[in-house]
């Protein structure tokens, strides 16, 4: 139940900053003691600042105080398992593949670049920036090939749920 059912069911509802008063079914009066708001959840919170509990409440309403938690989850034990996602390897297996071929795209530029330059003119800084590029360029070029190899696993197994299933 939504706090506006509710609502239909009481009279002299007025709005409030956090949420409305009414008078209170469970008692007798001229001025309104009951509050009441939704929480974050679609719980329905109650008050009666006249002492009423929430169970009086409801049931001068005919309702029970299950109907205030209808939007609530479910108790841990009464929660559905859930069920794992589907696995796409092959959109995993394209996924690793390009990333790959841009390593190694990179790599290779960047190798292709530092062969044939002349070194001798360079300062220390520029030597160790370039030195430090193309030691870059060859770990890429080793992560590259762990990505191909991954990709090919993925479309592997893929082929094998295929197969099975």
């Amino acid at each position: 139940m939504r706090a506006t059912a509710l609502l239909a069911l009481l009279t002299g509802v007025r709005q409030t900053s956090r949420g409305w008063s009414a008078l209170c079914p469970g008692h007798f009066e001229k001025t309104p003691s009951l509050s009441i708001c939704e929480g974050e959840d679609g719980r329905i919170l109650l008050h009666d600042f006249a002492g009423c509990t929430p169970r009086e409440i409801v049931a001068a309403l005919g309702l029970e105080l299950k109907d205030l938690f209808a939007g609530a989850p479910l108790p841990k034990g009464k929660r559905p398992t859930p069920q794992p996602a589907k696995v796409n390897r092959r959109s995993i297996a394209l996924q690793f593949e390009v990333y790959g071929v841009l390593l190694k795209d990179r790599a290779e530029a960047v190798l292709q670049a530092a062969s044939g330059l002349d070194a001798m003119a360079w300062s220390d800084h520029d030597f160790d920036v370039a030195m430090g590029a193309v030691v870059k360029a060859q770990d890429d070029r080793t992560h590259a090939a762990v990505l191909f190899d991954v990709a090919d696993s993925q479309r592997e197994k893929a082929f094998q749920g295929e197969q099975r299933g």
